[in-house]
């Protein structure tokens, strides 16, 4: 794995925040970049992300990151809100279920400043269009989940890069 990314995935507030919502061991799924290039790329379909993971425990945590700006015109991340508590794992393709699903009226057009973070859970329906701006835009992408999780195909195991925790006792004065 490349240093820099390895870092920035060991962040301490990534830790804190994996270590609350998952628990002590974390381990990482996946890492990936994201590039929509100015005056294209593809369009991302309304989905959610998990159904064909095969993973044993399948929640998990997102970590999105902005190393762009993300506006509409550059195809920023859109998202459904509470849609991981509504919608059952799948992608959404017919018109029907878009409607039903990801109607307009609840689309919420993630724009962000580069640097900006946000989290994301595992069946949260979303979406991002192309980029008709002569800039490009790029984000980096890290799947945290259960340090006990495997495949449920293959039995492999997914690194843990989380470095132990040891909570820092405060002095008394």
């Amino acid at each position: 794995m490349d240093p820099l990314f390895l870092k920035y995935i060991q962040h301490p507030l990534f830790r804190d925040i994996t270590r609350k919502k998952i628990g002590e061991k974390v381990g990482v799924f996946r890492s990936m970049f994201f590039n929509k290039p100015a005056g294209g790329g593809v369009p991302l379909g309304w989905h959610q992300d998990g159904r064909n993971w095969n993973l044993s425990i399948p929640e998990e945590i997102t970590v999105y990151t902005a190393l762009d700006a993300q506006t509409r015109e550059n195809g920023c991340l859109t998202v459904i809100p509470y849609s991981h508590k509504e919608c059952p794992i799948h992608t959404v393709r017919k018109e029907g279920e878009i409607q039903k699903y990801a109607p307009e009226e609840k689309r919420v057009y993630m724009e962000m400043n580069k640097g900006e973070v946000i989290l994301l859970k595992i069946k949260l329906l979303h979406s991002s269009l192309v980029n008709t701006t002569d800039r490009p835009r790029r984000a980096f992408s890290i799947a945290f989940i259960d340090g006990d999780t495997y495949c449920t195909i293959s039995g492999e195991r997914y690194p843990q890069v989380l470095p132990e925790y040891h909570p820092v006792e405060k002095q008394r004065s």
